[in-house]
């Protein structure tokens, strides 16, 4: 072996080592990634629907700021029902949101509300580890109806 290829095979021995080639060295710790910031809700411009909603669901009784957990989105409705029943079944406080963004309809799936962020991270820990999926904090916006006792029955879920 000539001087050139004993350089090479020292340079992939190294890169080998450093590469795992240390197998004996303790794996890292993984940690879940920080959840995304919380998409930007554009409230939709439609009256009559709005009007529906403020009769469909009793007043809040908290002021805001108030925060949920958004646990999906979807494009399809008919799977956004299907979540928001399974999370009813669980006795789970899950509210259907529609909203238009950038040109797309999107179904959302909201569990409970909360007026500390804290406790919403909380909530949404929990929800991201039981359902293994990601979940983000969204702030409570006018366009989202929260039915009264939701806060109630979050605090309840986060007691179990």
């Amino acid at each position: 072996m000539g001087t050139k290829e004993f350089r090479i095979a020292t340079v992939i021995a190294l890169l080998a080592l450093g590469c795992g080639g240390d197998r004996d060295a303790p794996e890292p710790e993984l940690r879940p990634a920080p959840p995304p910031p919380p998409p930007v809700m554009e409230p939709v411009d439609t009256p009559a629907v709005q009007e529906v909603e403020a009769v469909a669901a009793p007043a809040l009784e908290t002021t805001r700021p108030l925060f949920t957990v958004q646990i999906g989105a979807f494009l399809s409705g008919e799977a956004a029902s299907q979540l928001s029943e399974q999370l009813g079944r669980r006795e789970i406080p899950a509210r259907l949101m529609e909203v238009d963004v950038s040109g797309r309809h999107f179904h959302r799936v909201r569990v409970g509300a909360l007026p500390g962020f804290g406790e919403a991270r909380q909530l949404g820990a929990r929800l991201a580890n039981e359902f293994r999926q990601p979940v983000w904090i969204a702030p409570v916006g006018d366009d989202d109806r929260v039915p009264a006792g939701t806060i109630e029955a979050t605090r309840a879920l986060m007691r179990r």
